[in-house]
Formats: C-alpha cells, sequence, structure tokens
C-alpha cells in the first residue's frame, strides 16, 4: 500500500473528527446527545486499542475492560488520595496498565487460543475483585467519588464546550496511531501472525515480540480510556468494569469490522446507543445482551466495515461495467 493514500486518509479523518469535536457543542443543544457522544468517544478509544489485539494480531482476549478499570482507577486514586494533576493521572492511568501487561503478558502470551482468552478473562476478574475488596484504595463496592471535575462543571452538569473537543482530540490521535501501525510492516507482521503463528516464524518475524507490542498498545489505550471515564463521570465502581463491559467492547469490535482500525469506532457508538436503552439492572437486560451478540456474529460476521468495503466493490464493479460498454463502437 502507498504510504501517501494512506497519510491522506489518517490525516482527513483525524481532521474531521477535530473539526466535528469543536462544532458539536455549539450545534447540538442536547446535552443527553453531548453526553452520549463523549461516552461513546471514550470507549471507541479502549476499542480501537482492543482490535489492534484481537482484529489485527488475533488474539481472543477478554481482559480489556480490566486494562481500562486499572487505567481509570490509578487515574483516581492519583487525583483523589494524592491529590495529583491530571497529566500526572493520565500517566498514571497509561503506567500501570502497561506494567500489568507486562507481568501478565510474559506467561500468558506463550498460551494459544481460548487458553489465551481465559488468563486474560481471569485478569479482568482480579481486577473487579480487587477494586471490590481493596477499601482504603478504590473506596470497596461503595465506589471512589471525589474526582475533580475537568474543565470546569460538576458532577450535575459536565462542560461539554471543553470534553467534547477533548474526547475527539484524543480519539483523532489513537486512531491515526493505530490507522499507521496497521498499514505498516507492523500490521502486516500482525495479520501474518493472525492467519497462522508458525509460518510467521518460519518468515522471521519474532512473533512473541509483535503479540507483546501489540497488548501493550491495547493496555496503553484502555488505560487512558480509563483516564478520561474516571475524570468524565467523577465516579467508579467496580462494575462498571466487569466481564459485562469486556463483552461490550469486544461487541464493539465485531460489530465495527475487526482489523479495520476505524470500524470499532461505529461500533463503539451503535453498541453504547443499544444499552442505552437498556438499564443494565434491567431482568430482560442479559438476554437482550446475548441476542444482539448472536445476532452479530451470525449477520455481520466482518461487520459494518465489511458492509462498507462490499458496497464500494459492488459501485467499482458497476462502474468497470459502464465503462468498457459505453466507450465500444456499436455495430453497423
Amino acid at each position: 500500500m502507498s504510504s501517501r493514500p494512506l497519510v491522506l486518509r489518517i490525516g482527513t479523518t483525524a481532521a474531521a473528527l477535530v473539526v466535528a469535536s469543536f462544532l458539536l457543542p455549539h450545534t447540538v443543544g442536547n446535552l443527553v446527545v453531548l453526553d452520549f457522544i463523549c461516552v461513546a468517544a471514550i470507549f471507541a478509544i479502549a476499542a480501537i486499542g482492543y482490535d489492534l489485539l484481537v482484529g489485527s494480531t488475533g488474539l481472543f482476549a477478554l481482559g480489556q475492560a480490566g486494562l481500562m478499570g486499572l487505567g481509570a482507577y490509578a487515574a483516581g486514586y492519583t487525583a483523589v488520595t494524592l491529590k495529583g494533576s491530571p497529566f500526572e493521572a493520565a500517566c498514571m492511568a497509561v503506567a500501570l496498565p502497561l506494567a500489568a501487561t507486562i507481568v501478565i503478558g510474559a506467561p500468558s502470551l506463550r498460551l494459544r487460543g481460548v487458553y489465551f482468552g481465559v488468563a486474560t478473562l481471569v485478569f479482568s476478574i482480579l481486577v473487579t475483585s480487587i477494586a471490590t475488596a481493596w477499601t482504603p484504595v478504590t473506596g470497596g463496592a461503595t465506589g471512589l467519588a471525589g474526582i475533580p471535575p475537568l474543565g470546569g462543571g460538576n458532577v450535575l452538569k459536565v462542560n461539554h464546550a471543553f470534553w467534547l473537543p477533548l474526547c475527539g482530540i484524543s480519539l483523532a490521535m489513537f486512531l491515526a496511531l493505530a490507522w499507521a501501525l496497521n498499514g505498516s510492516r507492523v500490521g502486516d507482521a500482525w495479520r501474518t501472525i493472525a492467519r497462522d503463528e508458525v509460518l510467521a516464524a518460519n518468515l522471521g518475524i519474532d512473533v512473541f515480540r509483535y503479540k507483546m507490542l501489540a497488548f501493550l498498545l491495547s493496555a496503553a489505550f484502555a488505560g487512558y480510556a480509563g483516564f478520561l471515564f474516571a475524570y468524565y463521570v467523577q465516579f467508579l465502581a467496580p462494575d462498571a468494569f466487569a466481564l459485562r463491559q469486556s463483552i461490550s467492547l469486544l461487541l464493539m469490535v465485531f460489530l465495527g469490522g475487526a482489523g479495520t482500525v476505524w470500524g470499532p469506532i461505529i461500533g463503539a457508538f451503535v453498541v453504547h446507543g443499544l444499552f442505552s436503552f437498556i438499564p443494565s439492572d434491567n431482568d430482560w437486560f442479559e438476554v437482550f445482551f446475548a441476542v444482539v451478540v448472536l445476532a452479530v456474529l451470525a449477520l455481520l460476521p466482518r461487520g459494518v466495515a465489511g458492509l462498507v468495503y462490499r458496497g464500494a466493490a459492488l459501485l467499482r464493479g458497476r462502474a468497470g461495467r459502464r465503462g468498457p460498454s459505453a466507450s465500444k463502437p456499436e455495430a453497423d
């Protein structure tokens, strides 16, 4: 793939996200809609990182919500207990998931398939359990409150004129990074590993190194998303990062289109929108959740991005058929 078209697509998409994030607070008056966009954009960052691990590298993992929760609690503890600045909280939110990934990644990345998924699932459950039990640090089951507002405002009234540009710029930066990596030799190595690890090793690719890189990037994306989430909601509870959230993030990736980088953004907005209609404490929530997961896997195996690519291919095919026929001379 030529680098110039890729850079153009990345730059155009990132610029569009940034411009839209500055315009929306002044053009959309509905606070519920603005709140929805902010939260969906935050989860989109985590989903993009998840896609590098699951979609590009082919590693089935269920620990993304745990990494996001680790980042959120690191940011919350830094802000509330240590009285640190937002910059210090952001650094801690990224550093702690990275450290955890190095610790769990060394042994777990030697595993394959479902075994790696189980290892990451155990990690996610462990994060939730620690957040529930370690009351002096996390606030326990009652949650961690008192995270100071960022950009003015308070818990009841968020400053969307600050938050939407922050989320938009952050999303654009992480999308550009993931897209650039996916279109480089690193992305080629990831896709080769996803197809066949033995073949990748025989081609001279350091399989463990590239898998660890994808895992670390996924953790960094999740940690930063956790930082934004902590400061946006200003309250953290262990249930927010339970197994259900990992499955939701996985659904965002597959619904949008695994391995496409930009697809998970669409998936994040759609999934967050779907689950906003039914509260998680509703008796039918689990049934609704299961139906959505099964429907996506059955009806959209390549996600929304797959439909877009298929539609573009059909349009190109029709244009190609029309071209020669239009230029062909008529028979006498």
